[in-house]
């Protein structure tokens, strides 16, 4: 296949998920606590020049690798420091992996040219990879590292010339050690099985013995590209665990992998955690690996790819911490098993997919009409609906068209043209992606969106704290360059007594005001609410305070 030919079987489903990804981060403001903590510590690095040790709030970060900090910075360094520049990293590297799985898909299946564009389709449009590929997170740069190790794998596997075996190995290095300084040791567990399970999915039969991989030679080239990896990422964290103290180097080298492993200091979830989700991890396509007639295990492609899902889902069962975003690497699996299936021309299994999607889509444009009006006759759930309401009537009707729109959209060309196309399966899922997005628009920005709360912090001056604790909530939404204090909720007329020229963030339940006197500004957030506070003698009078109240809280 010429580059053509492959520049046209990647370029649409390229170009939809790069769409998708402007329009969330157009539509969707920078969500705390992850996201704005991630451009938080980018910031402190950026305006510090120390690229070595990420910092938050002056302190050194220790949860995750730099590899997405330093890219942003690179990103800022072109663009400008904006929150845009910055947004649009991550899906960008996530993109990148998009034409190793055409290229994987091409390789284990060569007389199904059909096969690898559909592939990459079906990875644009999963419902996860569609959500968090366009979030500033750490799982959709690692998925493309871990495309890149398959991709090395296969054609290590594969090639017959050592020389070309070997430059193969090199780039299952490269992707190691990339993995490692994206999200750390958890590359592994993605990719290793694949590369321990070689000899069961692609077991070389048939060739001569200058040109095969023994079994002893195949690991023993693992081993070094392992040891590669390895030496890649202690090229950083040597010199950071040095620079970065004794309490930075314990957290880089040891608790931040052992320790999540063993025992989990956050986001601890039963052993079936991943089980139970799994209809919504594998949405839509992977319903066909339920529908399909039968499983194509003699092929080492479908073998490769159910070895990629299965076992790092049962090793991250086993761990105690547990995101449903850790499973993210394993969706080009999915999506090439089930392209697998579905190239079968199996109608029965084709229309079932298409008809459960648009039965999503239908049915989520109804309720978004029906749904607050059903609400609202539920006493206990009043107060959701009037939330709900709060969104423009415009954008409840453009929700609600899109969603119905995306769902009976393929039943028409069902039965308009008679014919089946990989995008009626894709379309409905991309549907409920704008629906949900038009949707919460306004609810997202009422209460997700702290840009207006860090632009009270930006304009002011003097020491800075917030209460019960700080996440870099507005660290980089406010380009906040001093240390914020972190002020127990018992301490904080103590703190504003001893900080008269100094403004307290607090975030607190509803109705129940920490302070008796008002704040500047107070905005929902989240599930409670968030305000900033000075001294007696610093507040404004009542007539110029500032506060942002929505509907739902009049």
């Amino acid at each position: 296949m010429n580059r053509l030919s492959a520049l046209r079987g990647i370029a649409p489903a390229m170009g939809l998920f790069a769409a998708l990804a402007v329009v969330a981060i157009w539509l969707r403001p920078l969500l705390p606590v992850d996201e704005t903590r991630y451009l938080t510590v980018a910031w402190e690095m950026w305006a510090s020049g120390d690229l070595l040790v990420p910092t938050l709030n002056g302190v050194a970060y220790a949860h995750k690798p730099p590899l997405l900090f330093w890219a942003i910075q690179a990103s800022w360094a072109l663009f400008g420091v904006s929150e845009a520049a910055a947004r649009m990293v991550a899906p960008a590297l996530s993109l990148i992996g998009f034409p190793f799985l055409f290229a994987i898909a091409r390789r284990l299946y060569p007389a199904s040219p059909a096969l690898a564009p559909l592939a990459v389709l079906a990875f644009a449009t999963l419902a996860l990879m569609m959500v968090l590929g366009s979030m500033t997170m750490f799982d959709g740069p690692l998925t493309t590292f871990v495309l890149i190790g398959v991709y090395a794998l296969v054609e290590a596997r594969t090639a017959e010339q050592p020389r070309r075996r070997w430059a193969m190995i090199g780039l299952f290095t490269v992707a190691l050690g990339g993995g490692l300084l994206t999200k750390g040791p958890v590359v592994f567990v993605h990719l290793l099985p694949i590369a321990l399970s070689a000899p069961v999915w692609c077991p070389r039969r048939g060739t001569s013995v200058t040109t095969r991989w023994t079994m002893g030679r195949w690991y023993g080239a693992v081993a070094v590209a392992v040891l590669g990896g390895g030496a890649l990422a202690l090229a950083w964290a040597i010199p950071a665990a040095l620079s970065g103290g004794e309490a930075f180097a314990d957290q880089i080298l040891w608790r931040q992998t052992a320790g999540r492993v063993v025992q989990a200091f956050a986001h601890r979830r039963p052993v079936w955690f991943y089980l139970v989700l799994l209809p919504v991890i594998v949405a839509p396509w992977g319903w066909a690996l339920v529908a399909a007639r039968r499983i194509h295990l003699r092929e080492p492609g479908f073998r490769l790819a159910l070895i990629w899902i299965v076992a790092p889902l049962v090793l991250l069962s086993l761990v105690s911490g547990k995101q449903i975003h850790y499973v993210v690497p394993e969706l080009p699996a999915v999506a090439l098993a089930a392209a697998r299936i579905l190239v079968d021309r199996e109608t029965r299994v084709r229309w079932r997919l298409v008809i459960a999607g648009t039965g999503v889509a239908f049915v989520l444009g109804v309720l978004v009409v029906l749904g607050p009006l059903v609400v609202s006759h539920v006493p206990r759930a009043r107060a959701l609906a009037l939330e709900v309401w709060t969104t423009p009537r415009l954008d409840l009707a453009l929700a609600a068209a899109i969603a119905v729109l995306g769902g009976i959209g393929p039943l028409i060309w069902r039965w308009r043209r008679r014919s089946w196309t990989p995008w009626l399966v894709g379309v409905p899922m991309v549907a409920v992606f704008l629906a949900v997005h038009v949707y919460a628009r306004i609810p997202m920005a009422e209460r997700y969106d702290l840009s207006r709360l860090a632009r009270q912090l930006e304009a002011g001056s003097g020491p800075l704290a917030m209460a019960p604790d700080y996440a870099g909530e507005f660290g980089f939404l406010g380009r906040i360059l001093q240390p914020v204090d972190i002020v127990a909720m018992n301490r904080v007329r103590q703190w504003l007594d001893s900080h008269p020229d100094g403004r307290l963030v607090i975030r607190y339940a509803r109705g129940r005001a920490p302070l008796e006197w008002a704040p500047i500004w107070v905005q929902p957030y989240r599930s409670r609410q968030i305000g900033i506070w000075a001294a007696p003698s610093e507040t404004p009078v009542p007539s110029l305070a500032t506060t942002f109240v929505t509907g739902a809280d009049k």
